[in-house]
């Protein structure tokens, strides 16, 4: 059972929390951000919630790094003449290699923008439609970083594809 108290202006809540514990030492006085934090544990560690939502989350980065890594390995296999004219030029590896990365960050830095784009304007409008729904302002932005790293790990094929191209192959017909 929870009984919800407000405090009147002119009252410190620190100071009213630290009465009431001191009058019923059995019973758990909480602020507001203290029992949304304790409801916020309970439902992602003491039910499959939490499970859940790791668990999607973990598919969700495993299935996007396959699909990004299979875009940016059909591109680089669709410009491996390109790579191995720049190897025939005298490129080193690591300038390859970084070319390969650049283009899959820019890939990514172009989908989190159009995402970013796509999702503010569904979550407002999901908001408006069921008002308790609450996602932090910094998540949106915050999810850019996975995403920057699923499309720097998924060039790892692609890189190596580039590497391995020999630099005679601009020369055959």
């Amino acid at each position: 059972m929870y009984v919800l108290l407000r405090v009147a202006p002119g009252f410190s809540i620190a100071d009213v929390q630290r009465g009431l514990k001191l009058r019923l030492p059995n019973v758990d006085v909480l602020t507001r951000e203290e029992f949304s934090g304790k409801a916020r544990r309970y439902w992602l560690t003491k039910t499959g919630a939490g499970g859940a939502i790791l668990t999607g989350a973990a598919l969700g980065f495993l299935i996007g790094l396959v699909v990004v890594s299979q875009t940016i390995y059909a591109n680089t296999m669709e410009n491996i003449e390109e790579y191995a004219t720049l190897k025939a030029l005298g490129a080193s590896q690591g300038f390859v290699a970084q070319i390969v990365v650049a283009q899959a960050l820019i890939c990514g830095a172009i989908g989190s923008a159009v995402g970013l784009i796509a999702v503010l304007p569904a979550v407002d409008r999901a908001r408006a439609l069921i008002p308790w729904i609450y996602m932090p302002s910094w998540l949106p932005l915050a999810m850019v970083i996975p995403s920057l790293l699923m499309c720097a790990l998924a060039s790892i094929v692609s890189v190596r594809s580039a590497l391995t191209v020999e630099p005679a192959r601009v020369f055959r017909a």
